[in-house]
């Protein structure tokens, strides 16, 4: 609801609550705090507790009573009374900051009445930067110490130049927002891997937060298998490195069926819709996989994974039961029975077959309780 205050002695934010009721026609509206006397904090601080602060605003329905209240710390909501609106809509009026809860804390005084639509009821919420009414100021700037972006250090323009809350006089990083992230001593002004602490090691010209091989010299970043790792620094082919490059829960030949042998390149095959690391029916699932998220339309067995978009999974209702896919076409409708059965369903029009296997005299067989589309 609330927006940071970060410069001038007050900030403005509107708010048009609409019941569903309501006129579809909105005006705009706005409200404005303005303290009264000179904030103790210039540029930060709007008001202190027990000042007052004038209130001004418009976009109301013309000679319409508005509820002014004081909302703070989540939970904190005093009722400031009530202005007439002029015949303009505008209101113009004297409030006291409330008291009673630390300091300093940004705090909201809103205004609620009619807008000019019928049955339409608006509120709009000016926020205060609130002080205490005393204070200390240990560098002698005439700063207060609660808001000084320098408390030990004399600083009376309170210069910024990274807004980062941290005066210049006091802010190792002037000029860095993040005051050196990496922690290499470098702000990242003149940092020129302000990401990396050992400052591109490898001397390529890639930084090692990004470079595919941090240690080794590669600067035209050559990944042949796309598997993140240089291959200037890949020890291993793709389908003998150990590792489940393509995150299908299959790892390595022969395993992985996207390798065609262990001197393989990559564990993705582009021949096969359901194992070529491509979102081919644009349902951003891709793949089968065994441990993940997967398309559902591979389903439970790479061995009869033939398209990511068979019948269960085509957003069509091809048997015309009223019921669509394995899913209900993304909870359209609801799910086709016939689809919840092995490998989620390639068919809408008969239940697809079990799975079972037999070992006897080294034969192995598979009994289908229904067909295979």
């Amino acid at each position: 609801m609330f927006r940071k205050l970060v410069s001038g002695i007050f900030f403005v934010l509107v708010v048009s609550v609409v019941p569903a009721h309501a006129a579809t026609r909105i005006s705009s509206g706005t409200l404005t705090a303005e303290p009264q006397g000179p904030p103790p904090c210039p540029g930060r601080i709007a008001a202190i507790q027990g000042e007052q602060v004038r209130l001004t605003g418009d976009g109301f329905a013309p000679s319409t009573p508005v509820l002014l209240r004081f909302r703070c710390c989540d939970d904190m909501l005093i009722e400031l009374g009530s202005v007439n609106a002029d015949a303009a809509g505008s209101i113009d009026t004297i409030i006291v900051m409330p008291s009673g809860y630390t300091v300093p804390e940004l705090v909201g005084v809103s205004a609620n009445g009619l807008s000019p639509e019928t049955n339409t009821r608006r509120d709009l919420i000016a926020e205060v930067l609130v002080g205490p009414a005393s204070f200390g100021d240990g560098d002698s700037d005439g700063i207060p110490d609660y808001c000084d972006n320098c408390p030990a250090t004399s600083n009376p323009g309170q210069e910024d130049d990274d807004t980062d809350d941290l005066g210049n006089v006091c802010d190792s990083c002037p000029l860095d927002f993040g005051n050196d992230l990496d922690n290499d001593g470098l702000c990242s002004d003149v940092d020129t891997c302000p990401f990396d602490p050992n400052n591109d090691v490898d001397g390529d010209g890639v930084c090692g937060d990004s470079d595919n091989c941090p240690s080794v010299l590669n600067p035209f970043q050559v990944d042949t298998d796309g598997n993140g790792i240089g291959d200037a620094c890949q020890t291993l082919p793709t389908c003998s490195d150990g590792v489940d490059n393509d995150a299908d829960g299959l790892t390595d030949f022969p395993s992985d069926t996207g390798c065609s042998d262990a001197s393989d390149t990559t564990e993705t095959d582009l021949a096969m819709p359901c194992d070529d690391g491509i979102d081919n029916d644009g349902d951003a699932l891709t793949d089968f996989n065994v441990t993940g998220t997967r398309d559902p339309g591979c389903g439970k067995y790479l061995l009869f994974a033939f398209s990511e978009n068979p019948e269960c999974d085509n957003g069509i209702d091809d048997d015309g039961d009223g019921f669509t896919d394995w899913d209900g076409d993304f909870g359209v409708s609801q799910p086709d029975p016939e689809c919840q059965g092995f490998g989620f369903g390639s068919s809408e029009t008969v239940p697809e077959p079990g799975l079972w296997v037999s070992l006897g005299a080294g034969v192995l067989f598979l009994s289908a309780t229904g067909r295979f589309s």
